[in-house]
């Protein structure tokens, strides 16, 4: 939409999508600053802002988007690419800027685009996604992430013509600023990521029941591009490429462990007690697919995890009483997860109790982080943990350090 005065947007989450329609244009940037706020920023579509000298949106906690779906992979431009675009100056806030799970994620400006930091957060899961930054001017002072994805800043140059007819060459500029960090690595995290098949052929996922799928033949690509007449690369400033992490690829075998998946049912969750609460359950094209702002869905059907979905758990398993961030069931087999299901509304004693299938019921209650709401009463949850889940289904559990590496 377009704009010329002052505008002011504030919500718990924000949701970011549009379509300009037939014979849309954005007006040139004049004045007046639309601000957009709250604690997670989800861009879901090509969010387009006309008319406003500068457009500020700011996240207390994480800003992703790019959101892949199974069968269709996301352009890098267009309509059709979920993004930011303004012809003002673009201030991001965020603890962390990201894509999805292979999606693609862009911001634009015929201006300015300036990354500010708000706080610091544990790196996402995410993997294979690609984050895009294009304007004139680029200042990188905040946290945007990748992980085994990629990250490009490009800065083009203008020509700028006076009174006179003369035209003078603005360089485009990237300035990597003191304290930013600029980073495609997992922190050590292992992420979900495609599927296999026997085993031995590996495929993103978005290819997912699609004709003719392309095989995997190298692990998601790890790159920084910085682009412009000048890039200036500030002492201070961080740009991470490492290896740190890794991505998991699964495959359901039917066979004498069972003929079903037991990740499947429906109710299933998983935890990882190291995240805690530090994260927000991941969009995969898989896994999570949507967003998680689509509450038509959510909280029902398997696959849909409301934004800030949680459970408070008492001790278990040498785990402390505390939140844990509900995670897609199948990240109940990365290090240290454990599946999650509900047993029972009957409550039982607060210390942890271990069932005769090696499983533990523990008491606890849902909710959702950062409101204040969460189930009235406690109830029954039972958690298996990743070694006894694939002593009831088996797994193909292939990794990527040691898939692409043989």
């Amino acid at each position: 939409f377009n704009g010329t005065q002052d505008m002011s947007f504030s919500s718990r989450n924000v949701y970011l999508t549009g379509a300009g329609g037939p014979g849309f244009a954005l007006k040139e940037a004049g004045s007046g600053t639309l601000s957009i706020s709250g604690d997670t920023v989800e861009v879901a579509g090509k969010f387009e802002v006309g008319g406003f000298e500068k457009v500020v949106i700011a996240a207390e906690g994480d800003m992703r988007g790019g959101f892949g779906q199974v069968g269709s992979a996301v352009p890098e431009s267009g309509d059709a690419t979920p993004g930011v675009r303004t012809t003002g100056d673009l201030i991001l806030r965020a603890a962390q800027i990201y894509p999805t799970t292979d999606g693609v994620l862009r911001f634009d400006s015929d201006r300015s685009i300036r990354v500010e930091q708000t706080g610091r957060r544990a790196a996402p899961l995410s993997a294979g996604g690609t984050l895009i930054l294009e304007a004139p001017r680029i200042e990188q002072a905040g946290t945007l992430r990748a992980p085994f994805g990629e990250i490009r800043l490009t800065a083009t140059g203008y020509n700028v013509t006076d009174d006179s007819g003369a035209e003078t060459f603005v360089p485009g500029s990237v300035a990597l600023l003191p304290g930013s960090m600029t980073s495609t690595a997992a922190d050590g995290r292992t992420i979900l990521y495609g599927y296999t098949y026997d085993g031995q052929s590996w495929y993103a996922p978005t290819s997912a029941g699609t004709t003719g799928s392309t095989e995997l033949s190298t692990p998601p690509e790890k790159r920084v591009s910085l682009s412009g007449d000048i890039v200036d690369v500030q002492e201070g400033a961080t740009i991470d490429v490492s290896g740190s992490g890794d991505v998991l690829g699964l495959e359901f075998v039917a066979g004498p462990m069972g003929q079903t998946n037991i990740l499947d049912a429906p109710g299933n969750y998983a935890i990882v007690p190291a995240y805690g609460n530090g994260i927000i359950a991941p969009i995969d094209p898989l896994y999570n697919p949507g967003t998680s702002s689509d509450t038509v869905n959510s909280g029902t059907a398997a696959g849909y995890l409301p934004l800030g979905s949680s459970v408070w758990l008492a001790a278990f398993d040498g785990n402390p009483a505390g939140w844990y961030t509900l995670l897609p069931a199948e990240y109940a087999l990365t290090p240290g997860g454990y599946l999650l299901s509900l047993a029972g509304d009957t409550p039982m004693t607060m210390e942890a109790r271990r069932a005769s299938d090696d499983s533990f019921l523990v008491l606890g209650r849902r909710g959702l982080s950062g409101t204040g709401i969460t189930d009235q009463t406690l109830s029954t949850w039972r958690l298996t943990s990743g070694s006894d889940v694939r002593k009831r289904s088996e797994f193909f559990e292939t990794y990527g350090n040691s898939f692409f590496s043989s």
